[in-house]
């Protein structure tokens, strides 16, 4: 919602601006992994190299820990062919499940480092000025093309800080 952003930006709240990679939303759980709906554990075998590499190495913490990790799997080729990646997962944000908090982003970078899961790309941190600069920053960013080749599909706009599950709709935004 535009009004949530706005109030945001008017607080002068510190946000990250991640670029949007096109690939299948992916969620790890001490269940399994999850594709988009989160309903049930997928068997579809594009999720086979996150099951084999990073399931595998973090369930054991995300299990003790009682974590969601959320990222992009980008085995199959959806409407962008990327030239340039350097694997097939990127994680974009961890929930905490017994205090249904979403981690900040620094949270997340240091989480990812400490557990070797690459991390979205990251296009900007810091204050927003206005809704007007923020437009233009993105349109001309968007420009620039994908980090990891081909053609840009978007952002997602966060605050820097973390956040409670039921306020996502008013912290996170995609462009």
């Amino acid at each position: 919602d535009t009004a949530d952003l706005l109030k945001l930006i008017e607080d002068g709240a510190e946000m990250v601006i991640y670029e949007k990679l096109d690939g299948g939303n992916c969620a790890q759980k001490a269940e399994g992994v999850f594709a988009r709906t989160h309903a049930t554990p997928t068997f579809c075998p594009t999720f086979n190299y996150v099951k084999s590499v990073y399931y595998s190495m973090l369930h054991h913490i995300i299990q003790k820990d009682n974590l969601v990790v959320f990222g992009e799997n980008l085995f199959a080729i959806h409407a962008v062919e990327y030239t340039n990646l350097q694997d097939y997962f990127y994680a974009f944000n961890v929930q905490d499940r017994v205090t249904d908090f979403f981690y900040s982003h620094d949270q997340v970078t240091e989480w990812t480092e400490y557990h070797g899961v690459p991390m979205v790309p990251v296009v900007y941190e810091g204050k927003i000025e206005s809704l007007k600069w923020l437009e233009q920053f993105l349109a001309n960013k968007i420009k620039e093309g994908s980090a990891f080749g081909g053609p840009c599909e978007g952002f997602v706009v966060r605050t820097r800080s973390g956040f409670h599950v039921d306020d996502f709709g008013s912290k996170v935004f995609k462009w």
